[in-house]
């Protein structure tokens, strides 16, 4: 019943596309024979290059361009490393560039959504090395540790009270050590999912400073999932 933020600024002379995951299509019409009201280029957006559904493989996605599928082909010398992030955020670059280089005068609204931090926690080794053993402690303390450092650094007021930890999650000390090793390396991997998302990220800002719109351009950062 209202409109869509990419319809009502694609109204007002926009030049509107979407990346990465669109979850909000009612099951029955997520086909490729339709109806398509609920896709992307029905909502507004003049391009869609992601996913349909909550989740997709990092390496191997399940990918749709418009509302055509789209098997992912690595370009050459990368068939081993190819990421889903790493391509949505280049396919993000590329049509912001376009758009400045061929109409410059008019404004964009891109929204890029990746599959990360969501499952599946998928992200190359270069990524996840840097985190080995840097959750050893267990989330006890290292929730501790994190909120000590927001205090230091100004993020939170001195004051502030940490909250305690939910009845749901068991304390760290009373898992037997297979647990904590699956434990630690999950948040080891979620680490490094989430570094290669910030570098990636960077790289899409990046192209609107190139494109000389990064001090024309309100960044909407939303850290979900």
């Amino acid at each position: 019943s209202a409109a869509m933020m990419s319809e009502v600024l694609r109204e007002h002379g926009y030049a509107t596309a979407s990346f990465g995951k669109w979850h909000l299509i009612p099951d029955p019409e997520t086909t490729f024979a339709g109806p398509f009201d609920h896709w992307p280029t029905r909502q507004g957006f003049d391009y869609f290059y992601g996913f349909l559904g909550g989740e997709t493989d990092q390496w191997h996605p399940e990918l749709v361009e418009n509302t055509e599928p789209r098997r992912m082909v690595p370009p050459p010398g990368r068939e081993d490393d190819y990421t889903l992030t790493e391509d949505l955020a280049s396919k993000a670059r590329t049509w912001l560039l376009r758009q400045k280089s061929l109409a410059p005068d008019r404004p964009v609204f891109m929204y890029l959504a990746p599959g990360a931090v969501h499952a599946p926690l998928q992200a190359p080794k270069k990524w996840i090395d840097p985190f080995k053993g840097r959750f050893d402690m267990g989330w006890d303390l290292y929730r501790q540790a994190v909120f000590e450092r927001q205090k230091q650094r100004g993020v939170i007021p001195p004051e502030t009270e940490l909250t305690p930890r939910p009845a749901e999650i068991p304390a760290w000390d009373s898992l037997d050590p297979d647990r904590k090793r699956v434990a630690a390396r999950l948040m080891e991997v979620f680490a490094g999912f989430m570094a290669q998302t910030d570098y990636e990220m960077g790289r899409v800002i990046d192209a609107f400073r190139q494109a000389g719109q990064l001090d024309n351009t309100l960044i909407v950062f939303i850290a979900g999932d």
